[in-house]
């Protein structure tokens, strides 16, 4: 059975190198790395630099990053760009990113599926095929650059009802484009909101499910609460894991405060609720 883990994210208040440092005193062994440690950083050679500094500290620490999440926002959309220069710098700025999570010996790096804006000439039916084909051309090129590096590709659910909310919209990408190098990222809280059963989900995606992001809401805000506070059926999600055979750490990715201590709290309480599901 999997073990767990915890997205750094949780300590976003500290430095990479003092939430590592906290994360593990905690008694965590597996984290992935958040988008939100690293969002800073202004170019590829201070990106790089700043690996190798977090991967010494890793090592020193004895923790295994497995999962690294890759910027979001309104990267997103400049992968959509009619203008192709905005597209090639977005997708060498996520370049660099998949060079990081090989320097750091990150196996997976987790990334948003691309967004576009609605125009008022197009249906919506039109405008979500257009951005299907999008996502094929940016996953594909970013296959490229995950082979080059070693690294896989985990395309995470989405929020929002569009492209990409639901496993057939992810099993297409991966189907379409590069399945060595392209897989997905579970992300229950998100598929909660969206109202798709979970291990339903976990049975669709089946082999091709390499990341996942764990956390707990009402379905109607995405929360990020620990396991079995929300309302999510969390006792199915493990059998469905364990179906297919799941033995990646299953990272949570719980919201991060300024008060250290409610961190502190909410992490304590993710392994409480970890440990319990994965006993059973």
């Amino acid at each position: 059975m999997a073990s767990y883990g915890v997205d750094t994210w949780i300590y976003v208040a500290l430095p990479i190198e003092d939430a590592l440092k906290r994360i593990k005193e905690k008694g965590i062994s597996y984290v992935e790395l958040s988008y939100e440690h690293f969002s800073g950083l202004k170019d590829t050679r201070t990106l790089r630099l700043k690996a190798k500094e977090v991967a010494d500290r890793l090592s020193s620490l004895g923790l295994r990053a497995t999962q690294m999440h890759a910027p979001f926002g309104e990267i997103e959309l400049r992968l959509s760009s009619d203008k192709e220069t905005t597209r090639k710098r977005a997708l060498e700025e996520l370049g660099a990113w998949i060079e990081a999570c090989s320097i750091m010996d990150v196996t997976t790096l987790v990334v948003h599926t691309v967004r576009r804006k609605l125009t008022i000439d197009e249906t919506f039916s039109k405008s979500i095929a257009k951005l299907e084909r999008i996502n094929i051309e940016v996953f594909r090129q970013l296959a490229k650059y995950a082979s080059e590096w070693g690294v896989e590709i985990a395309v995470e659910n989405r929020l929002e009802e569009t492209f990409g909310a639901t496993p057939r919209d992810l099993l297409l990408l991966v189907e379409r484009t590069d399945p060595s190098y392209i897989g997905i990222c579970l992300d229950t809280g998100h598929a909660n909101i969206r109202g798709l059963n979970i291990a339903d989900f976990i049975k669709a995606v089946g082999e091709h499910l390499i990341a996942t992001h764990i956390h707990d809401n009402d379905g109607k805000g995405d929360q990020h609460l620990p396991p079995l506070m929300g309302n999510i059926r969390w006792g199915e999600f493990v059998e469905a894991i364990r179906l297919i055979g799941y033995r990646r750490p299953l990272i949570a990715e719980i919201a991060g405060y300024k008060d250290l201590i409610k961190c502190d709290n909410n992490l304590d309480l993710m392994r409480l609720a970890m440990e319990h599901l994965l006993r059973g």
